[in-house]
């Protein structure tokens, strides 16, 4: 054990090395795009006839045809065009059919990002340009002087005043005229506006909960799955020293987690599409949104989790002794690659920089996750089963507490690696719900590695010199961690839905 405990000892300094030099050699990067600029800018006033509207985002995004709205200065939807987004993928427009009114116009925009999150916000446009000769309606000629004198007062007593006052130098009459004139047009922009876009959202009003939440239960109950999974395979194949006394509870094990990884990963892309369309569940019909998550990493992520968790239960079917057949530890550890690998299409991972930096770190986050999860509850349910059967434990008990510490200094390293990159600054910890968030999963990672901690220096050695009761002790432990893994579990969850 001493050999162990010296190697044990280097990966800790060697972690702790690499996390220094991350420290001070990682630059932050926004995983998440942003609007930039935009014509006319945000909060601005013009007196320009604006017609058009322009966005621009840090990072490439996909638009759906309503993805710009606006409410102009009477609180009523103004008629606007399909968002189109142009050739460089970051510029988005937007048309309007007539130009901007007289008054404070809002902006309502809500765009996916290239991590697939929807993104949105609403800003004002003031604009004090009067309407155009071509734009507004010629008035009817005025009668004689007395006619002319005399029409104000009628027609402020049966039709209201417009929002915008005349200039000094309009007469009244005509200021009423026009408004009479005006009126019927303004109905047909109003219907104008019911076809072309809906009503302009609430942008504090958030998505409607119920695709939010299928697809937070699915990425939760997929990450869980895939981490087991992963991690009961490697348990089988390279830490369990005899595991063909346990290869059909293992098998069972594996074969649960990857139904629960297709049911999770469907759920997931279910609650996605309704999620970007954000019409309710009404959304998960969206041709749209489709067409938008068709071509997104999490679509690549969820074909190669439904076919790895599938070359998986074909590995295991019939309870094979996967771990010593080399026709089937293959199918194994390719499925195992497979769930692995897809977390590189997803999140932060996918639009984080820098690049390489990120996506190293996130495979060995992930993966050292996976051995140090799925590894306690495949140890826990093997504990049992040969208590039950009363064999010896304590190689096996050895052996993965040498995996685990291990497992558990990669998963510091890498991510306190993410951590750098995904927040610019230490006070964002604080500052954010993001960096709340982590603060809450690395305080329970922290208390899950402190009792791993504790069992790796007290409960195994004592464990491997035949104390039984010591054993018994470390099964309590261990149902502490497997109460705290899925607390981790959802955290994280939570975490790449959010930006930093």
């Amino acid at each position: 054990m001493s050999s162990a405990r010296n190697h044990i000892r280097r990966i800790i300094h060697s972690a702790l090395l690499v996390v220094g030099l991350l420290l001070v050699l990682a630059a932050p990067a926004s995983a998440h795009s942003a609007l930039q600029s935009a014509d006319p800018a945000p909060d601005s006033t013009t007196d320009q006839p604006a017609q058009s509207l322009t966005l621009v985002f840090a990072q490439p995004v996909d638009v759906l045809p309503d993805s710009v709205q606006v409410t102009g200065p009477d609180g009523q939807p103004l008629a606007v065009g399909e968002s189109v987004r142009a050739s460089d993928g970051v510029t988005v427009t937007a048309d309007l059919a007539e130009p901007l009114p007289p008054g404070t116009s809002s902006v309502a925009w809500r765009v996916i990002g290239g991590d697939g999150h929807p993104i949105e916000s609403v800003y004002t446009i003031t604009s004090t340009s009067q309407p155009t000769a071509d734009s507004a309606p010629t008035p009817a000629p005025t009668g004689t002087p007395e006619a002319a004198g005399t029409a104000p007062s009628a027609a402020e007593s049966e039709t209201p005043r417009p929002s915008a006052e005349p200039t000094p130098d309009q007469a009244a009459p005509e200021s009423t005229e026009s408004e009479e004139a005006v009126a019927p047009e303004s109905t047909e922009s109003e219907e104008a506006a019911a076809v072309v876009s809906p009503q302009a959202p609430d942008a504090g009003a958030g998505e409607p909960m119920a695709p939010e939440i299928i697809q937070v239960v699915g990425r939760w109950l997929a990450f869980a799955a895939i981490l087991v999974a992963i991690g009961v395979i490697v348990f089988g194949v390279a830490v369990h020293p005899d595991s063909r006394a346990d290869q059909q509870l293992l098998s069972r094990i594996v074969s649960a987690s990857a139904v629960v990884v297709i049911v999770g990963t469907t759920m997931q892309l279910l609650g996605h599409v309704a999620v970007i369309a954000g019409e309710g569940m009404d959304g998960m019909t969206n041709f749209s949104a489709w067409g938008i998550v068709r071509g997104s990493g999490l679509m690549t992520a969820s074909l190669l989790r439904v076919w790895g968790a599938g070359v998986i239960l074909a590995g295991t079917r019939g309870f094979v002794r996967w771990s010593h057949d080399p026709a089937h530890v293959g199918p194994m550890l390719l499925g195992a690659a497979s769930l692995l690998l897809s977390f590189q299409f997803t999140g932060h991972t996918a639009t984080s920089t820098p690049s390489l930096l990120v996506r190293l770190s996130d495979a060995a986050h992930v993966g050292g996750a996976a051995v140090w999860t799925g590894g306690v509850v495949a140890l826990a349910a093997v504990l049992a089963a040969r208590r039950r059967r009363g064999d010896d434990s304590r190689l096996v008990v050895g052996r993965f507490s040498v995996a685990a510490t291990a497992a558990v200094a990669l998963v510091g390293v890498a991510g306190t690696a993410l951590a750098v990159v995904e927040l610019e600054t230490i006070g964002q910890l604080f500052a954010t719900g993001y960096g709340r968030i982590l603060l809450a999963k690395l305080a329970i990672v922290g208390l899950v590695a402190a009792v791993g901690a504790f069992n790796h220096t007290r409960l195994v050695p004592a464990i491997v010199n035949g104390d039984d009761e010591s054993a018994v002790r470390m099964q309590r432990t261990m149902r502490l961690e497997l109460a705290l893994f899925p607390l981790a579990i959802a955290l994280t969850a939570v975490l790449v839905r959010m930006s930093p």
